[in-house]
């Protein structure tokens, strides 16, 4: 008795819901729950339709009621996604996709539970992603989500191409949606627009030579292994990734020799393919000089 107690007490509230009597008999007679909830909608109907009283009940009550309890199930899904459990991709997958739901089913509540009351929560968060700013600001929100998950990942892991990818398209994606909501509110005057500028070249710039580090990692391990046709890819990409951040960074800092001869490189095959082939040759020689001490 004291095991039962012990596992419910560790359970959320949601796995508590989800196993509880009322919500076995829906799950294993969905057909005939189904169908009891439409008899019961058109039953509430007609009662409604013959007694003010019990219409105003049903609307004043028992709707906002509802409401409330499809929120609350919603808060508890939410809190269920985010309680514990593996860490594994595809229960990564699983708990976005609870959480997701959850975050669905608090709107819709908190839309049932306010509209008798002549409120609208959908419409005020509708007007509020409608507004440039506060719009802006929401659509940051994926990309500080996915720096984040690279941060973390980098820690586990280590550097990868993967990680290096989710810092450097999320952050620059944040700053860019940043940068246009700071703008929305104070107006897009010269001084601000080359402020933006410099900030969203230093992040991309930053978060392209990260991504160099990244493929330039990958490319060293390719060349341990012998596999040529992606060290050229890998290598190739982690150049071009440097000489592109080398660019932003000079743009973003001013350090004109540092964009220009970025610039150069970029609209200079040979001048990029020399780049290329030093930076392959330097690191063929580390993986060498690599190979050669682990041999001795």
């Amino acid at each position: 008795m004291s095991n039962i107690n012990a596992a419910n007490s560790s359970q959320t509230p949601f796995q508590t819901l989800n196993q509880s009597t009322p919500a076995k008999f829906v799950k294993e007679n969905a057909g005939l729950s189904a169908a009891a909830a439409v008899a019961t909608s058109v039953i509430a109907k007609n009662v409604a339709d013959h007694s003010e009283l019990a219409a105003t009940a049903l609307k004043k009550g028992a709707l906002p009621l509802v409401g409330a309890g499809v929120a609350v199930l919603g808060a508890s899904m939410i809190h269920d996604a985010f309680a514990g459990g593996n860490d594994a991709p595809e229960d990564r997958l699983m708990k976005i996709g609870k959480a997701t739901g959850g975050g669905a089913l608090m709107l819709a509540g908190a839309e049932i539970a306010a509209r008798p009351f002549g409120a609208s929560p959908l419409k005020v968060l509708s007007k509020a992603v409608l507004n440039p700013a506060t719009g802006a600001v929401l659509l940051a929100a994926p990309g500080i989500g996915a720096a984040v998950w690279g941060a973390q990942d980098i820690k586990e892991n280590g550097l990868t191409v993967a990680n290096a990818a989710a810092i450097g398209a999320g952050s620059t994606w944040a700053t860019v949606q940043g940068t246009i909501g700071v703008m929305e509110l104070a107006g897009a005057s010269s001084k601000l627009t080359d402020l933006a500028f410099k900030g969203v070249n230093l992040v991309g710039g930053a978060s392209l030579g990260l991504g160099a580090a990244a493929l330039g990692k990958e490319a060293y391990t390719q060349v341990k292994e012998g596999n040529w046709d992606k060290v050229a890819l890998y290598g190739g990409g982690a150049v071009a990734a440097g000489v592109t951040s080398a660019h932003m960074l000079g743009n973003a800092t001013g350090v004109s020799a540092l964009s220009n001869l970025a610039g150069k490189a970029l609209k200079n095959p040979l001048l990029a393919g020399s780049i290329a082939v030093v930076g392959l040759t330097g690191v063929a020689y580390v993986a060498y000089s690599s190979k050669k001490t682990e041999e001795q």
